[in-house]
């Protein structure tokens, strides 16, 4: 029995389901629907069923109930429109069988209208249908099937009382009665098959705006460049991730405050002003705010919480509706890096200028001097040895432009090969005269390591030349390496001039040198710890420096050691025969 109960009920609530494609209390303002019904079809029809009865009280074919029945229709309509008005000020929905109520009246005067008259000719059943797919649309299913019974029952009525069941009006009694009955659920049905389509398209518009929405939100949040909207007011609306980055300041926080609060600049005279914020401007046409380069005249330096400053441009523009601006759009855009280019340009130009001067002017002027003058022997040759030396400077300032051209767009290709570390430290000191070799002395534990012998020669020659050239003459230089967790650290250590802590920190970068002007009166490219520094990284190791001004500096590099079946590797390195912890002068 309980079994036969449940299959029951689902067989009524799959019918029902079949019936109602969705509930009334989900789809329908009731409130909004009642106010259609009583302004838009109930007042027209009261207004056509007065006229009619009007028209036949002036002929006398109409008994006292046909105004009566106007009258009571008219305060149904209007009692109903009321109720209306009192439920919406206190925020309550009207309920659906006041909608029934105001059709069933309408039903009524069309019925009475027509008991007046000719009984079912004259229109009536087409009133009923067109009562009927009225009410079918402003109704949920279950009413509108009561609605259309109803009109079809009043049409049986009309015909009962005027004796109309003959056969001159038996099909149209049929065929009216049918269609007024079926006419409201199938306008119901067809209004749900209408409302689930427009539901379809929304949805799939919706989930379009979704897709979009969110691939929006991506590429504002994945920009390298800050942005910000804001509303007609100037809060913030949006503010994306770089902004977070730069201004130190995350998007919770910034959300709803004035934008010329979280993003502080300022300019070449000092901190901007509110109402001088580029943002503000922009509320009153499109703004642009910086140079390029980050430089002045328009120079602009966004200020971030933790005290930072980025040289920055903005462009803002307003969003205009309705010839008013609604808020405005703001992209930040972080020009660094093109500033520090800027630099280096400049650093590149003033250099190579300087560089290439001095060895060509002395290449110029010894050339001229061998060929117009008469000399012995001996200065034949100083002139000679001047030249050449001009002109290594210059082979050296070429090799390291290229090396520094092939580093940054990534082409430099290692040629790598086993080789024992003493090996690379005596190809570096070839290249050195014999006054400068005297002055270097190496403590060297053997090991063998997997490197472009050619670069790491280039990395050792640099070191070493550098610890001679800034440091006092006469005084030595040490080169020296330890073992250390399957790692070579090779020293190049100087007691010479020593760095400061403000050239220490960019070191190894572009065209940096020491503040130092003993250091500055001396030849050189600023490129040589940058080249190093990226050579060694391509190798796998690391360049670590150690300097006190005054004191001297120690520079360590630090590469991996071979120890796929190459000579020499034991569990233990090997010292070599040259190199066992004793002074070796070369």
């Amino acid at each position: 029995m309980v079994a036969q109960a449940t299959l029951t009920v689902k067989r009524a609530r799959r019918f029902s389901g079949r019936l109602r494609i969705f509930p009334a209390s989900e789809d329908f303002d009731t409130t909004e629907v009642l106010q259609v019904a009583t302004r838009y079809v109930a007042l027209p029809y009261l207004i056509a069923v007065s006229v009619a009865t009007a028209v036949l009280w002036r002929d006398s074919r109409l008994s006292w109930l046909g105004p009566v029945t106007v009258v009571s229709g008219a305060a149904v309509i209007f009692a109903a429109e009321a109720i209306r008005v009192s439920l919406s000020k206190i925020g309550r929905t009207a309920p659906s069988w006041l909608i029934l109520s105001v059709l069933l009246t309408l039903h009524l005067l069309v019925g009475i209208n027509a008991w007046n008259s000719k009984g079912i000719e004259g229109g009536l059943w087409l009133s009923l249908v067109v009562l009927s797919s009225v009410g079918g649309i402003l109704l949920p299913m279950r009413l509108s099937v009561a609605n259309g019974l109803f009109g079809g029952v009043v049409l049986v009525g009309i015909a009962a009382v005027h004796s109309q069941f003959e056969r001159n009006y038996i099909g149209t009694l049929i065929l009216g009665s049918a269609v007024t009955a079926l006419c409201s659920p199938t306008s119901s049905l067809f209004r749900d098959v209408i409302v689930l389509e427009a539901r379809r398209r929304l949805r799939q518009q919706v989930s379009q705006l979704e897709l979009f929405n969110l691939t929006l939100t991506a590429v504002i949040q994945s920009m390298t460049e800050g942005l910000v909207s804001c509303d007609g007011e100037g809060r913030v609306e949006l503010w994306n991730r770089k902004l977070e980055t730069l201004t130190g300041i995350p998007e919770f926080e910034a959300a709803g405050r004035f934008v010329w609060e979280v993003l502080q600049l300022e300019g070449a005279e000092g901190h901007i002003l509110d109402d001088e914020h580029p943002c503000k401007k922009a509320l009153g046409g499109p703004v642009f705010r910086g140079s390029v380069l980050g430089g002045s005249p328009g120079e602009m330096r966004l200020l971030s919480r933790d005290g930072r400053s980025t040289p920055v441009t903005i462009a803002a523009a307003p969003l205009i509706r309705r010839d008013k601006p609604a808020g405005l759009v703001a992209l930040v855009v972080d020009v660094s890096r093109e500033r520090e280019l800027s630099q280096m340009r400049d650093s590149l130009v003033s250099m190579v200028s300087h560089e290439l001067r001095t060895p060509l002017t002395m290449i110029v002027g010894f050339s001229e001097l061998l060929l117009e003058g008469e000399f012995e022997e001996r200065q034949y040759k100083e002139c000679a040895s001047e030249i050449l030396d001009a002109a290594n400077r210059l082979s050296g300032l070429v090799d390291e432009l290229l090396s520094t051209a092939a580093l940054e767009r990534g082409t430099l290709d290692l040629n790598r090969r086993t080789v024992a570390l003493s090996s690379l430290v005596e190809q570096s000191l070839a290249s050195f005269l014999p006054e400068a070799r005297d002055r270097v002395v190496k403590r060297i534990r053997e090991a063998y390591v997997y490197v472009d012998p050619d670069r790491i020669t280039q990395v050792l020659a640099n070191l070493i030349g550098n610890a001679l050239k800034y440091s006092d003459p006469g005084s030595p230089v040490e080169v020296r390496s330890r073992l250390q967790d399957g790692w070579v650290h090779l020293e190049v250590k100087d007691s010479g001039y020593g760095i400061d802590p403000d050239t220490l920190s960019k070191l190894f970068t572009m065209f940096t040198r020491s503040s130092d002007e003993r250091v500055r009166q001396l030849p050189g490219t600023g490129l040589g710890l940058y080249i190093a520094k990226r050579l060694v990284a391509l190798h796998g190791g690391e360049i670590e420096v150690m300097s006190r001004p005054g004191e001297g500096s120690t520079f360590t590099v630090i590469l991996p050691i071979e120890r796929s079946g190459t000579p020499g590797m034991n569990s233990e390195p090997v010292l070599s025969d040259e190199s066992s912890e004793l002074e070796v002068e070369l």
